[in-house]
């Protein structure tokens, strides 16, 4: 599946910069490649579904949202809310 992200709009809007897949009912979320402006291209493992990833060129997920709460990404590459590591 392909999306390309655009940054423009029209007289005073905006469309939104996150491209979104549905996954229906799949527990894996698969990786997803990325051809940069630059001329770049990466495949990064996707952790979790139902999440909203930041990814940053040459850094891989740099943030995570799970469900608008802010997640931490464990050094094993998967995601967990900020609640949820706290805990002892």
């Amino acid at each position: 599946m392909r999306q390309d992200v655009l940054a423009s709009g029209s007289y005073i809007s905006a469309n939104d910069r996150r491209p979104h897949f549905g996954l229906g009912d799949s527990i894996d979320a698969g990786i997803a490649e990325i051809h940069w402006p630059s001329g770049a291209n990466e495949k990064i493992k996707l952790p979790a579904v139902d999440r909203i990833y930041t990814i940053t060129e040459g850094k891989g997920i740099t943030g995570a949202l799970c469900g608008g709460i802010p997640c931490a990404i464990t050094p094993s590459g998967s995601v967990a809310r900020l609640a949820e590591v706290d805990k002892p």
